[in-house]
């Protein structure tokens, strides 16, 4: 069994694609590196517990808390702009997605043409050092002949 190990690098502007996708992704799931420190009374305590359920962004995120402050502290006018922001960041976000599918799709052919162009050779390899071994024992079967 042959095991092909192939080791491919990037040109600056493929890594640098790749580093913007994962940003992308980074800010989709609301990664990120350093976690904020802990609220230190109970005060801030509660109003984090607030401030964090109404951040769209955050993992305790609750829309009926969002929703239901938005109603309140805003006019009809900015709740139509919040709106329409929303719809094009959902927009953006759906495009970066389908990108990221795409791109990783064409990986995944390129991936299966090339091992399908690896494979192919070294089939037709294997018969040809069959052959060979055969002509190179008939070779040395006339030898001990003569």
């Amino acid at each position: 069994m042959y095991v092909c190990v192939c080791f491919v690098t990037e040109d600056n502007s493929a890594m640098q694609r790749r580093r913007t996708r994962q940003d992308a992704l980074k800010s989709y799931y609301n990664l990120v590196d350093d976690p904020s420190p802990a609220p230190s009374s109970e005060h801030s305590a509660n109003t984090g517990r607030v401030a964090g359920s109404c951040d769209i962004n955050g993992p305790q995120f609750e829309p009926d808390v969002y929703l239901s402050r938005l109603i309140k502290e805003r006019s009809l006018t900015e709740l139509m702009d919040k709106e329409a922001e929303m719809v094009q960041h959902i927009k953006s976000l759906d495009s970066d997605m389908q990108t990221l599918v795409y791109e990783n799709y064409n990986k995944f052919i390129s991936a299966t043409d090339t091992i399908r162009t690896v494979y192919l050779p070294h089939s037709q390899l294997a018969f040809i050092s069959s052959l060979l071994v055969d002509s190179i024992g008939r070779v040395t079967g006339r030898a001990s002949i003569m």
